[in-house]
């Protein structure tokens, strides 16, 4: 997680763009900004050393911490996937899904990602602010409950089968942020050419097939 090597051997004309992740916040408030990163575990240490790296190394950067991304289905051979597939297989089989109610972030639709990196692109001539790093996510903050409540409403099914359940009371053997939803308001400004959307239309554009790859 941290590119060094990736970085050294970049010319100092080359444009990078860094995803980095919401884990770098502590999870104790809600819609952290920029200047509130405190990670508490060791995937989030790592993401933001990742960062602190590029910076000091590769100025020609924009780095974007991205929050929980959804989409469409992965290519065959991807075994992971976003909540909206793992409720839909739950519902499907009819079998029992816990979710928890605790857990809060601001989750980024993967076509909103991809149009952000292309304005970016296009426009890198323009980045000329000493602060390069970005809060990526999307304009709702939810909980992993009301995502697959979400899901299931708009396939028109019952919600019986979530089991809703709290982080807070289960141990993980690590340290798990609860609440790292983000405020992204400065990517917004930044980039009015990109309407970030809306969790219930994104959802509904995936599952009726129109946000596919």
């Amino acid at each position: 997680n941290v590119p060094a090597w990736l970085v050294d051997a970049l010319p100092p004309t080359c444009f990078l763009v860094h995803l980095s992740t919401d884990i770098v916040y502590n999870g104790r408030q809600a819609n952290a900004v920029e200047s509130q990163a405190d990670p508490i575990c060791v995937y989030g240490r790592t993401k933001l050393a990742g960062e602190q790296y590029i910076i000091q190394h590769h100025p020609n950067h924009i780095i974007l911490r991205s929050a929980l991304i959804y989409g469409p289905a992965p290519f065959l051979g991807t075994s992971k996937s976003s909540f909206i597939q793992a409720t839909s297989n739950s519902a499907q089989s009819d079998k029992p899904m816990g979710v928890f109610t605790d857990e809060y972030r601001t989750p980024v639709y993967m076509w909103d990602i991809v149009n952000t990196i292309r304005a970016l692109i296009v426009r890198r001539a323009e980045w000329t602010m000493e602060d390069r790093v970005f809060n990526m996510g999307g304009p709702d903050r939810v909980n992993r409950y009301e995502m697959s409540h979400l899901v299931l409403q708009v396939q028109q099914r019952s919600s019986d089968i979530l089991q809703k359940k709290l982080a807070s009371e289960i141990t993980f053997g690590y340290q798990r942020p609860l609440d790292v939803s983000m405020d992204s308001s400065r990517l917004y400004a930044l980039l009015t050419e990109v309407p970030f959307t809306p969790i219930s239309a994104a959802v509904a554009e995936v599952l009726t097939g129109k946000g596919k790859l």
